[in-house]
């Protein structure tokens, strides 16, 4: 088994053989901002399978639980996890081809979102991960016209670049009929984030609250 640290910090124990493979799972949910938080993520787990007698994956080291607060095992799918960032995950491919992830989420009786597993075997393993299926969000690149990124801009930022980002906020906010942000100082307050949250809920961008190079692209697309 090898430890890994995540993009945010939180670690997880996995089978040797698959690291490379969660290390490309980590890009992805980096790429759209989701966050593992150390206290509710893992993977290896010497334990039995919910509601079952064999052994659980997790207990060879196969597959890792992310967020299993916001994302629970039960009869139907309750999730925080962009659907898009899900769809990148599974799209992962070995060098030669093969699927590497399976996920919880689209287990056909009880749903288990927080779940990734590998579904590779570890010769396909070995042939090591597709980088080019390792995919970023569509928001990761820039349409014409987008102004350069300026860094991320978080709650209590001020200046330019923040006032033309309400800008852009406040033109989607009106396209889907909702109350605008009111355009004083230009400074990144509570009602700014909360516009944020808003938006990049409705882009499956996560829900940071903080305006990264992602949720800044997609503003001007």
């Amino acid at each position: 088994m090898t430890t890994i640290d995540l993009w945010t910090g939180a670690r997880i124990t996995v089978r040797n053989i698959t690291v490379e493979a969660f290390r490309a799972l980590d890009t992805v949910m980096k790429a759209w901002n989701y966050a593992p938080r150390k206290q509710v993520t893992g993977a290896f787990n010497c334990r039995k399978i919910t509601g079952g007698t064999g052994f659980s994956l997790h207990a060879y080291g196969i597959a890792a639980d992310i967020n299993w607060d916001k994302n629970p095992f039960g009869p139907r799918l309750v999730t925080d996890m962009p659907r898009g960032m899900v769809e990148a995950i599974l799209a992962i491919r070995t060098n030669g081809g093969h699927e590497v992830f399976g996920w919880g989420g689209n287990y056909r009786r009880n749903k288990d979102a927080m779940h990734y597993e590998i579904v590779a075997s570890p010769s396909e393993l070995a042939t090591g991960i597709q980088g080019q299926t390792v995919a970023t969000p569509p928001s990761s690149v820039s349409a014409p016209g987008t102004p350069p990124f300026p860094g991320e801009l978080s709650e209590g930022a001020i200046g330019e670049h923040v006032r033309k980002m309400q800008a852009r906020l406040n033109m989607h906010l009106r396209g889907a009929g909702k109350a605008e942000i009111p355009l004083g100082p230009a400074r990144f307050g509570p009602k700014t984030k909360a516009a944020v949250l808003w938006f990049q809920g409705a882009r499956n961008l996560g829900d940071s609250g903080v305006v990264n190079e992602a949720t800044w692209n997609s503003l001007w697309q």
